[in-house]
């Protein structure tokens, strides 16, 4: 920023940019900065003016905004749309890595929103996206397809540790209660396709959703793959 500053300046230009700054309590603002050179009447600068406007507040209420397009309201995994697109650039940029598509759906949440209320069925969904962000950390994207249903993109990791992944995710749902009221231990269905780089993301989907639906015909924490 600032070589870029020093370079317009130097050749005569104004130059408009943002500065992080530090108030003298210690709190950081937001400041966009005009600065112009003022030169005598030979032409050779005499002063630089600054022109500074603390948008602190503009830059924080379009956080938030960037923020609410790209990640769902209540349990904050990714929407649908942005993670496509994550996706799409992954597989544009990795090519030939091992990645996976995994679907998941909660068994019998519809009983749990019945017997204990919609506000801990809420509550379960938010425990279950913060334990797939824990589990699966950064070698993937989770999605929250809607309702009880959601999706991770996992990449870089091999056959055995994916199985590893998925059972430490059945371990600590077991052992872990999805509310601090009631005592519900999530158990789910989960399909799962292996990733070509030719992908086609509404094939990947079809393929694994009806994986997914063998699962739910099977016991609780049954696991569908095509490989």
């Amino acid at each position: 920023v600032y070589q870029n500053m020093y370079q317009t300046l130097n050749e005569g230009k104004s130059w408009t940019g943002k500065f992080i700054n530090r108030k003298k309590n210690g709190q950081l603002f937001v400041e966009n900065s005009k600065i112009v050179g003022l030169k005598d009447m030979k032409g050779c600068p005499v002063f630089y003016l600054a022109i500074k406007t603390d948008i602190t507040n503009e830059v924080r209420y379009l956080e938030k905004l960037e923020h609410h397009m790209k990640h769902d309201d209540l349990t904050g995994a990714l929407r649908r749309e942005y993670y496509l697109q994550l996706i799409r650039e992954h597989m544009n940029i990795q090519k030939g890595n091992p990645r996976y598509f995994l679907l998941f759906d909660i068994d019998n949440f519809k009983k749990i929103n019945d017997t204990y209320g919609h506000l801990i069925g809420d509550e379960a969904l938010v425990f279950f996206a913060k334990v797939l962000e824990m589990i699966f950390k950064d070698k993937s994207y989770i999605c929250r397809f809607g309702g009880d249903e959601f999706s991770a993109f996992v990449y870089n990791v091999d056959v055995n540790e994916l199985d590893k992944l998925i059972n430490d995710l059945f371990s600590t749902l077991g052992n872990l209660s999805a509310s601090k009221q009631e005592n519900i231990h999530l158990t789910l269905s989960v399909g799962i396709s292996k990733i070509e780089d030719n992908f086609e993301f509404n094939h990947v989907y079809d393929r694994t959703d009806k994986l997914l639906y063998q699962a739910k015909v099977y016991d609780e924490n049954c696991v569908k793959k095509d490989f």
